[in-house]
C-alpha cells in the first residue's frame, strides 16, 4: 500500500497472509499518545490506520516503512522496536522486531486478526506495565490492595509505596514480582499489616532495564470515615472543612485533572484560605471522602 502523510513523505505498508481480504490503509504524521506510552520521546511520529473490509481468519503480517528524521527526539532508527496497537483505550504491544539496517527502514510485526487500527511503533521499552483497577480496602486491622495489568512488557516487579499525606515521604512497604511479559489480564494483591489511620498508596512498576513508572494514588481509612462537609461550596476567600472524626486528618485539594494544589492537616474542623486559587472547580479529599467546591 503506497501511502504517505504528505506529498514528500512515503511510509508504505506491506500486508502478508491477508486472507484475500480488501484493506483500507492510510498514515498520518502523528505520534502515538495516551495510555501505555511511558516514553513518548522514543516513538515514531507516524500512526497507520489499517482496516480490512472483512475480518481475516488468521494472523496478518504488517511491514512498516519509515525514513530518517521521522521519529521523536530520542527515537533510534535501527534498534529493536515494540509494535504498538491501540485497543480498549490504550496502546498495547504486539511484539518486538529489529528493523532493516539502512534507510528506507522496514520493521515487521504480526497482528492478531481480532482487532484493527491504529498501529505504530517505538524503541524497545516504550511500553511498561499497564496498571488498571488499583484499589485499597480495609480488612479488620489490615489494608488489602489489589490491582491488574492489562499488558506487561519486560516488567520485573512492583513496589507498593505508602505515604501519610499522598504527596511526600513515600515508603516501600513490600515488593511483588511481576509476570514479565503478558498480553492478558494479570491479577496482583498485597496486604499492609500495620496501616496508618489514613494510608495513601501507589505502585512503582520497575522494568528489567530499570525503567520505572508510578501509578495513580489511592487512599483508605482505618476506622470510621470522615463524613466530610465543606461550605460554602461557592467560595471567594475562606472554605470551612468539617468532619465528625476526632483524629488528626490530612486534606488534599486537587483540580479536576488530579493535580495537587494544596495539602495540610486539621482536627474536626478548620478554615482554609482560598484567596490564591484561580477561578474553577476543585476537589477536597479527606481519607476516602471527597467534596467539590467552586472558587469564584
Amino acid at each position: 500500500f503506497p501511502v504517505g502523510p504528505t506529498a514528500s513523505a512515503y511510509n508504505p505498508v506491506t500486508i502478508t497472509n491477508g486472507d484475500s481480504k480488501n484493506y483500507a490503509v492510510n498514515v498520518s504524521a502523528t505520534a502515538p499518545a495516551g495510555g501505555g506510552i511511558t516514553q513518548p520521546t522514543k516513538v515514531i511520529n507516524r500512526t497507520w490506520d489499517i482496516t480490512p473490509t472483512v475480518t481475516p481468519t488468521k494472523n496478518v503480517g504488517l511491514a512498516f516503512t519509515y525514513n530518517d528524521g521521522e521519529g521523536a527526539s530520542a527515537f533510534n532508527n535501527t534498534v529493536a522496536m515494540d509494535g504498538l496497537h491501540f485497543l480498549s483505550g490504550s496502546w498495547q504491544n504486539i511484539g518486538t522486531a529489529t528493523p532493516t539496517p539502512s534507510a528506507p527502514y522496514v520493521v515487521s510485526f504480526t497482528n492478531p486478526s481480532t482487532s484493527w487500527s491504529p498501529f505504530s511503533f517505538g524503541n524497545a521499552g516504550v511500553l511498561a506495565a499497564e496498571i488498571t483497577k488499583l484499589s485499597a480496602k480495609p480488612q479488620n486491622t489490615q489494608n488489602h490492595l489489589t490491582w491488574q495489568t492489562a499488558t506487561e512488557k519486560n516488567t520485573h516487579y512492583f513496589d507498593v509505596e505508602r505515604s501519610a499525606n499522598g504527596l511526600s515521604n513515600w515508603q516501600t512497604m513490600g515488593t511483588v514480582k511481576a509476570a514479565g511479559n503478558s498480553q492478558t489480564v494479570k491479577d496482583y494483591q498485597f496486604t499492609d499489616d500495620a496501616p496508618l489511620s489514613i494510608s495513601y498508596y501507589r505502585l512503582r512498576s520497575v522494568d528489567m532495564d530499570g525503567t520505572e513508572t508510578k501509578s495513580n494514588v489511592v487512599s483508605v481509612s482505618q476506622g470510621k470515615n470522615a463524613k466530610l462537609t465543606v461550605y460554602p461550596t461557592f467560595v471567594s476567600d475562606k472554605l470551612t472543612v468539617n468532619t465528625d472524626n476526632d483524629d488528626v486528618q490530612t486534606y488534599i485539594i486537587t483540580d479536576l485533572l488530579g493535580r495537587y494544589i494544596q495539602t495540610g492537616q486539621f482536627k474536626t474542623q478548620t478554615e482554609l484560605s482560598m484567596g490564591t486559587l484561580t477561578t474553577g472547580i476543585y476537589l477536597l479529599k479527606v481519607g476516602t471522602e471527597t467534596a467539590k467546591f467552586l472558587k469564584q
